[in-house]
């Protein structure tokens, strides 16, 4: 959970920088591995946003991108071998996975 977490962090420190926070929090639950929230709909977002849906969809598509590359980084701080990564990764998902239902946001 703390490598979860940081990457979080650090994915709203780069939109915090960017002066996105406001569209980071309408992007999150789209990306939050532990959301236990209904997704709002893509029209909602754009509106909400007041960008276009085209928009919404590229955000939707590169979010998970930019979140996974900050958690690549902050497991590869967890182990020896950079090989390792992905194998820690999957560990991690199974994980998440067993606990479905026991973690909240």
């Amino acid at each position: 959970m703390t490598v979860l977490g940081e990457a979080m962090r650090r994915l709203r420190r780069e939109y915090a920088a960017g002066e996105k926070t406001p569209t980071l929090e309408k992007l999150e639950p789209f990306v939050d591995p532990i959301n236990n929230r209904e997704l709002p709909s893509y029209e909602q977002v754009a509106s909400e946003l007041q960008i276009s849906l085209s928009a919404v969809k590229t955000l939707i598509y590169r979010l998970p991108r930019q979140y996974t590359g900050f958690l690549r980084e902050e497991v590869g701080r967890t182990v020896s071998d950079p090989r390792e990564i992905d194998d820690e990764i999957h560990a991690l998902c199974r994980a998440l996975i067993a606990s479905e239902g026991r973690l909240s946001p």
